[in-house]
């Protein structure tokens, strides 16, 4: 009863998106698709009619009412075909502009999502569900309920006219249907659960198969000659789910047929009872046509509205699905009444006894972090991998709020600030970035939409990171569509894309900016000239820079360490050196190792 309740709920809810999506085509799409499921018993009628005035008229001639009737049937066999030629363009029409509304809808959703979903396993698995199938299921199960509206028209009116000739009719039909139903239903089940059951598994070979798909990734398995091993996990991967779907769709196999005998036999036997009765006189012959036409409607209509909702129900685990992503609420708690923070300039940071930990993880990431930033300072954050700067920096762009102790922005505590509005002051530029593959202006110009594209900033921002010097020798310059797949398109370097991502990031003109890894695909010498541009680009902003490379951070104002998620070391370069702890022992290691190549490279 849980699943029918659920496919209630669901239903609704899906045929209301339709209605919203296209009001009128949804009105027109039901009414046309009840009428035209109704026009076969009307024929019936009519041609039960025909014979027997053709019974009644023999030796004597066709009669005006035969020829009539005649005339009837063919106007609305053309008029049948019509409407189903109407009924089929409707449904495209809407299937176009409902595949419009739900893609939009979900592409929303899913832009509006807390990125902390994004790293959460479970949201992982329920993402890889919905994506497996896309939006179809939803629009498919609203399409489906104008034929279980119009199974219904149909089984009360065949009902009502097999009644009127024996009640035990009714009966027999609906009982030699229902076996096909449980079958529908069960298998149906079974087939979405080993589908969703092993969503961790679909979703490693949705990686592996990007490795396959992507120029990158191909190239990679070139390189390394291990393009067949992927393939044969791949092919591992395929087989094992295919033999659990193939095992239960042998076995709906079986079932089907069994049921599709009982059916059968169920019909028979209510054809017979039926032709009983016309040789009994008890009926007319025309009568017994209409009925048996009638039957043959009832238990069509019976087997399809059964399949129907065996086929809504497997659709409906899907659905659900669809509805729980729709449903997912913002992992960020926003406040009732957002305090407003209403910068105009760069703004005091401080974090008191800040300690956090990701979900179903026992041990912080970070510890009573206490850290003042002021109005903008250059911060550089520094530490071996794992010591919990990215976190901070997630904390800092509240992608999570902290497990313990607050951040806050002008004294202002920030889970009471509109996350929305806090961005609005943020440049964050993380490791993972992805460029857009538009024209360059364009694709620099996504760093602020919220105001008309400004081509002067653009080249401005570009010069900062020495992205102008080869944009400008490119053919369109930054009209030059970026992207190999494109006709006219470039492919930038990595270095390039990470200069142009630059550009972008200093194009958002935000208050705070914070970078992790900022030049990791840059060369040394260009690092040091964007850093130096960076600074001119940062002025009055406040600047936060994760870093590995410490030929930059002597001329920060401050270098944060960080170490087990704890700030073991806070202050200027020269402090920190003089200090001989963990900063210096860092610096003096890289700086050892870049005396050594150098000296390598002048041998050579």
């Amino acid at each position: 009863m849980k699943s029918f309740f659920s496919l209630i709920k669901n239903g609704k809810r899906a045929f209301g998106l339709a209605v919203e999506f296209a009001p009128g085509l949804t009105l027109a799409l039901f009414l046309i698709t009840i009428i035209s499921h109704l026009v076969p018993l009307l024929q019936a009628k009519i041609l039960g009619d025909i014979v027997n005035k053709i019974i009644a008229a023999v030796g004597t001639g066709v009669s005006t009412g035969v020829v009539a009737l005649i005339a009837a049937y063919a106007a609305i066999w053309g008029g049948s075909r019509v409407m189903n030629a109407f009924e089929l363009y409707t449904n495209k029409l809407w299937r176009i502009r409902n595949e419009y509304g739900t893609t939009i809808l979900f592409l929303k959703k899913r832009s509006e999502i807390d990125l902390a979903h994004y790293e959460n396993p479970k949201f992982q698995d329920l993402l890889q569900r919905v994506s497996n199938r896309d939006i179809w299921p939803m629009i498919e199960m609203t399409d489906v309920q104008f034929n279980i509206f119009a199974n219904i028209a149909v089984i009360a009116a065949s009902s009502f006219i097999a009644s009127l000739i024996d009640w035990k009719l009714y009966l027999l039909v609906i009982a030699a249907a229902v076996p096909s139903f449980f079958v529908q239903f069960k298998y149906g089940h079974k087939v979405w659960s080993i589908w969703a059951e092993h969503s961790e598994r679909k979703r490693l070979y949705a990686s592996l198969r990007g490795h396959l798909l992507g120029r990158t990734g191909v190239t990679q398995a070139k390189l390394l000659q291990n393009g067949s091993k992927i393939l044969e996990i791949i092919s591992d991967l395929l087989l094992s789910f295919q033999r659990d779907i193939w095992k239960a769709d042998r076995e709906r196999l079986t079932w089907q047929i069994m049921a599709s005998v009982i059916t059968a036999g169920g019909l028979g036997l209510a054809f017979w009872m039926i032709v009983g009765n016309a040789t009994a006189g008890i009926i007319t012959v025309g009568t017994m046509v209409f009925v048996i036409n009638a039957l043959g409607q009832l238990i069509g209509s019976l087997n399809q509205l059964m399949s129907n909702i065996a086929n809504q129900l497997e659709k409906n685990l899907y659905v659900t699905d669809m509805f729980a992503l729709l449903d997912t609420r913002p992992f960020i708690k926003r406040a009732n009444k957002p305090v407003k923070l209403g910068l105009v300039q760069a703004p005091a940071i401080e974090l008191k006894d800040v300690s956090f930990k990701y979900e179903g993880q026992n041990d912080l990431v970070l510890k009573k972090i206490n850290l003042t930033i002021n109005p903008g300072e250059k911060i550089a954050l520094v530490g071996m991998n794992g010591a919990g700067k990215t976190t901070l920096v997630k904390l800092l762009g509240r992608i999570y709020d902290p497990t313990k102790g607050d951040i806050y922005i002008n004294d202002i505590n920030l889970k009471d600030a509109d996350p929305e509005e806090w961005s609005r002051y943020l440049s964050i530029l993380l490791q993972d970035y992805r460029n857009y593959e538009l024209k360059v202006k364009e694709s620099i110009g996504m760093g602020r939409t919220d105001r008309l594209l400004d081509i002067e900033k653009i080249r401005q921002a570009s010069e900062y990171t020495g992205a102008n010097e080869f944009i400008e020798r490119w053919e369109n310059q930054y009209d030059q569509r970026l992207g190999k797949e494109f006709e006219g398109g470039v492919e930038p370097s990595h270095g390039q894309n990470q200069k142009i991502t630059l550009a972008r990031t200093i194009y958002r003109d935000g208050l705070v900016m914070i970078l992790d890894e900022p030049t990791a695909s840059i060369d040394a010498l260009s690092e040091m000239k964007i850093f130096e541009q960076m600074e001119k680009a940062a002025k009055d902003r406040t600047l936060i820079v994760i870093t590995h490379r410490f030929n930059t951070t002597k001329n920060f104002d401050r270098i944060i360490v960080l170490e087990k998620g704890e700030v073991i070391e806070n202050g200027p370069h020269k402090e920190l050196m003089d200090l001989n702890g963990k900063y210096a022992e860092m610096f003096e290691s890289q700086a050892k190792a870049f005396r050594h190549e150098k000296s390598a490279r002048q041998l050579r």
